[in-house]
């Protein structure tokens, strides 16, 4: 009888241990393509933004008391939700006290579940960035006719960011080096410049900006 008490619990055991194996597959399964579908919305808003103002948004946008004023993940967003705009003040520092409490939250699709850096409390770092050489450097023009070959990586997923979203900071092709491969499988997912989402190994991503496809 102990002997079928024991086998009993073991078989439940693993049972709850495959169901629970199950679960956090389907749900990173689901956050994965969350998180590539926030980079094909990222690229639709930018071009909508282009559409209304004859230009991309620059990375950092504009200056307050001689630093880098905005980044453009805020100039995008408060460009669509007017109670933001409402609320963020652009003629005040990006971490003024006002702005950072705008900022408390990433808007969902600024940020990959599948990588967002727990922080209890503030919500509020992205995990998409540009690559950028400068701070005033255009964001690059898209090319759909471009091959997935050809293309150049406009946007790229980070892991663990610390890059508050409303902050004008992106990174450099030397600072991709030392990025995470992050939880997905496939590698990180960037943006190209002919508007497809794809996953790519940090090491095919470093080939890529070394052949001038950043």
């Amino acid at each position: 009888m102990k002997r079928k008490h024991q086998t009993f619990w073991l078989l439940g055991g693993v049972l709850v241990f495959s169901f629970m194996v199950l679960a956090s597959w389907a749900s990173r399964s689901v956050h994965e393509s969350a998180c590539r579908g926030n980079l094909f919305f990222l690229g639709a808003h930018i071009d909508e933004y282009e559409l209304m103002h004859s230009a991309k948004p620059l990375p950092t946008v504009g200056e307050v008391a001689n630093r880098p004023g905005h980044s453009w993940r805020v100039v995008l967003h408060a460009s669509s939700h007017q109670d933001f705009a409402a609320r963020y003040k652009f003629d005040e520092p990006w971490d003024s006290p006002n702005n950072i409490w705008a900022a408390i939250e990433a808007p969902s699709y600024f940020v990959c579940d599948n990588n967002r850096l727990p922080i209890r409390g503030f919500r509020g770092f992205t995990n998409y960035v540009a690559i950028v050489d400068g701070p005033q450097g255009a964001l690059k023009p898209f090319d759909l006719e471009a091959s997935n070959e050809e293309a150049s990586i406009f946007l790229v997923e980070v892991p663990g960011s610390n890059i508050v979203w409303t902050e004008p900071r992106d990174i450099s092709p030397s600072e991709v080096a030392a990025l995470s491969e992050g939880n997905d499988p496939g590698g990180l997912c960037v943006l190209l410049t002919n508007r497809r989402v794809v996953r790519l190994s940090r090491r095919a991503i470093l080939e890529r900006l070394e052949r001038g496809g950043e």
